[in-house]
């Protein structure tokens, strides 16, 4: 404030004090009487006004009468409000805002009395290095835990944020969290989170969580919160992460008890869709390329879990897709898995899902694959795959999803390991439309190794089996439709 306008204040309070209840009477009193002053009438009207409004008569109001009033009538306008409403006002509101958050659901965290700690904006800008620092320091102090899990999960979606953390060694702090405090579910749940982002399409995260014993941890989660979605969501993620980093994190998941504990999540969920999606998903990355691991996830009852997945979650494409990815690693090359899978139904679940998702790509790929690693090379199963109708299933997904080569290389492997039941079983038309299949994907797919390969496998099956040589005159008799190339090419297989 300058000078002039500290002047101009002073000033102004000193000729216009403030008005309170204490100076009302005597600044009241001297208006009444100054009835020598020049104003006088003007004073009388306005004091004939007052009275009217005070005392509802139009008489004059005399100083006795206006003590009266203001004994009787205090002017609200001056009068603070008392400290006791005060507080109830402020009692009322806190009811009301009691009452609110009662309507919220709560959110339960068994085997922890204390809620984790949420970070404020100053702690969510912490760097990565102070709060692991933090929780170095305090390892068993679960507050401390709570809020460092909470603030590396909530600053994990900043970039580069994520490699400071491993940078420092947050992989190793965060399994030792969870290691120390296995029945605090706010621990498990935001160390996990965490680590599952770490370890996502990382190998090297994947191999220092190995190396910490996070696996181990995870796990153990899993079993002791087998009830809580969340857990299993995030512990089916970090399973599939680890088992499809190397061979090694296959093995290093079996031996943690992985299987059985990917296996309890869609037993305890199997209503749920992401923990069968996700369950799957994981079951899928165990057992490619692992015999060790297909043997476990058979004999702890992975086929009828994963058959139940997908029966009862018909309508989710996804674990159509899955469930079909699942039966495919398991049944490649191994007749018992192929008789156990179906023996169980599978070919009638697999069927299923490709004429519920007739229109899906993906599902017309998986399904196609699952049918023909049921039946490759077992003779008896292939009479049993194509008793079931499988054949036409894969011919209408040849037709429709023509332009995609996945759906064309696996329909056409299909057609090359029921060649002889097509060509001895089935009617002239399906002969014929399975032939055609074949060469119409050669034809599209000119430029596609995979497409050509299997196609080109169709066709000298086909014609093996053909003993009358129709295959040889359909090639001839479409010389005219197809590229040359194609022509050509087709005929060479059909020689081999």
């Amino acid at each position: 404030m300058s000078t002039v306008d500290g002047v101009l204040a002073a000033q102004t309070k000193e000729a216009f004090p403030p008005l309170s209840m204490d100076n009302f009477d005597s600044v009241h009193h001297s208006s009444n009487s100054g009835r020598h002053h020049k104003r006088q009438s003007t004073n009388r009207r306005q004091g004939t006004t007052i009275g009217r409004r005070i005392n509802g008569r139009g008489n004059r109001p005399t100083q006795h009468n206006l003590q009266q009033q203001q004994q009787h009538q205090p002017l609200q306008l001056f009068q603070p409000q008392p400290r006791e409403q005060e507080l109830q006002q402020v009692e009322q509101n806190s009811e009301q805002q009691a009452q609110k958050t009662s309507t919220q659901p709560e959110q339960h965290m068994p085997h922890d009395k204390v809620a984790p700690v949420r970070p404020t904006v100053e702690v969510a800008r912490v760097s990565a290095d102070v709060v692991l620092y933090e929780m170095s320091k305090h390892p068993d102090c679960v507050k401390t835990q709570e809020w460092g899990c909470q603030s590396l999960l909530d600053n994990s979606q900043r970039q580069g944020y994520l490699q400071s953390v491993r940078a420092v060694g947050g992989v190793s702090i965060l399994a030792k969290a969870m290691r120390s405090h296995p029945m605090v579910y706010g621990v498990q749940l935001m160390a996990a989170c965490v680590l599952e982002r770490l370890c996502s399409g990382n190998a090297d995260g994947v191999s220092e969580m190995l190396a910490a014993d996070g696996l181990d941890a995870m796990v153990k989660a899993m079993r002791a919160f087998d009830d809580h979605q969340a857990l299993q969501e995030v512990g089916c993620k970090i399973l599939r992460n680890a088992a499809a980093c190397s061979s090694e994190g296959q093995q290093k998941v079996a031996s943690a008890g992985g299987i059985p504990a990917a296996l309890n999540a869609m037993m305890k969920h199997q209503h749920v869709g992401a923990v069968q999606e996700l369950g799957c998903r994981a079951l899928r990355e165990m057992a490619a390329y692992s015999s060790s691991n297909q043997e476990a996830i058979v004999a702890s009852g992975g086929i009828p879990r994963v058959l139940r997945a997908m029966e009862l979650h018909g309508e989710l494409s996804s674990i159509q897709v899955l469930g079909c990815g699942v039966l495919r690693n398991l049944t490649a090359c191994n007749a018992d898995f192929q008789e156990a899978v179906t023996s169980r139904g599978g070919l009638e679940v697999v069927l299923a899902a490709m004429q519920t998702h007739a229109d899906s790509a993906d599902v017309q790929r998986a399904g196609c694959w699952a049918l023909f690693c049921t039946c490759v090379h077992n003779s008896e199963l292939q009479n049993v795959v194509e008793a079931h109708g499988a054949v036409k299933v894969c011919l209408k997904a040849l037709q429709d999803h023509r332009e995609d080569a996945q759906v064309q290389e696996a329909g056409c492997w299909v057609l090359k390991e029921l060649a002889k039941q097509i060509v001895n079983n089935q009617t002239r038309t399906t002969f014929v439309s399975s032939t055609q299949a074949a060469l119409k994907a050669m034809d599209k797919h000119r430029n596609v190794v995979a497409v050509q390969t299997a196609a080109g496998g169709a066709l000298r099956s086909l014609a093996s089996h053909d003993q009358s040589g129709w295959v040889r005159t359909a090639c001839l008799g479409r010389c005219g439709r197809f590229e040359r190339s194609t022509t050509k090419r087709a005929l060479e297989v059909i020689k081999e």
